[in-house]
């Protein structure tokens, strides 16, 4: 994020995402998705 611009998504290694998916079973980029979907769709 640069200010109110998202400036880059890192797709080709979420190693963190992975690693908490791994330990906790959970996904969390669905609601990192869904935020930003729900932040893209009120402007």
């Amino acid at each position: 994020m640069i200010g109110d611009y998202l400036t880059e998504i890192n797709v080709t290694s979420p190693t963190g995402l992975q690693e908490i998916n791994r330990y906790d079973d959970v996904n969390l980029e669905v609601g990192i998705w869904d935020c930003i979907e729900e932040k893209v769709s009120k402007n």
